[in-house]
């Protein structure tokens, strides 16, 4: 009996060390610093004063993007997915989520388990090695009359630098 276990271990271990590892992507590789850049969110449904949770869809451009040991990479685009909990008094929503980015070289880079702040004068986007910040370009106004009526369901703002792999 104990050879039958053993035999079936042995198969067991030759199996997983067989297996290919994952492809490998930017994250994995590289050192990338993004300058510039655009957010766009949607919230659904929309914050208003009373707290709740809104599902979080929001994508995005990575402008000028510089990589020393990758020089072909110089720009991508951004989408996460999130759901998050807040109010029109701050912050408007924070939560987690899924960050997917695509790089202009055709590699990707992927954080299960991002997490994601939107306040009203700026965001940010966080996950592992990664660091997104910018500040919003919706109107104050625009922002206070939505939260007053219908709520809160969309958000520009201008990314200031994002960070891959970077201290």
């Amino acid at each position: 009996m104990r050879s039958l276990i053993m035999a079936g271990v042995l198969v067991l271990a030759a199996g997983l060390s067989a297996t290919p590892a994952a492809p490998a992507t930017a994250a994995a590789e590289v050192t990338i610093t993004c300058h510039g850049g655009s957010f766009n969110a949607k919230l659904n449904p929309g914050v208003t004063f009373k707290r709740a949770t809104s599902q979080i869809t929001g994508n995005g451009e990575l402008g000028v993007c510089s990589s020393e040991q990758n020089k072909k990479i110089t720009g991508g685009v951004f989408r996460i997915v999130a759901s998050g909990t807040g109010n029109c008094l701050g912050p408007l929503t924070a939560g987690h989520g899924r960050l997917q980015i695509a790089w202009n070289d055709g590699t990707t880079t992927e954080a299960p388990q991002a997490s994601i702040r939107i306040e009203t004068n700026r965001f940010s986007i966080e996950a592992g090695n990664m660091r997104l910040s910018g500040r919003a370009t919706t109107s104050p106004i625009e922002l206070g009359t939505q939260c007053l009526t219908s709520g809160f369901t969309s958000y520009t703002g201008a990314v200031d630098i994002f960070t891959l792999g970077a201290n």
